[in-house]
């Protein structure tokens, strides 16, 4: 369900920046970090398939106690 409006995000920011960078954070509690980390390999996959360049992308991780479940933020510079 994320799909087509990631394509339409990452698509305007390379519209604007085709050298734009692109962060992909995953976030969750602790016990729970290792499934946002999978879902950001999703992510990442997806972004692969629209064609973005693997050097336009990292990933890192964040552990937050305050989170309720698995998340994957993604930031664009």
């Amino acid at each position: 369900r994320y799909a087509q409006p990631l394509y339409r995000a990452a698509a305007l920011a390379l519209e604007r920046r085709a050298d734009a960078l692109f962060t992909l954070v995953a976030v969750g509690p602790a016990t729970r970090l290792d499934a946002a980390v999978g879902h950001a390999g999703e992510v990442r996959q997806t972004l692969a398939e629209m064609g973005l360049p693997e050097d336009q992308v990292t990933e890192t991780n964040w552990s937050d106690p305050e989170t309720a479940g698995p998340e994957v933020h993604l930031y664009v510079r």
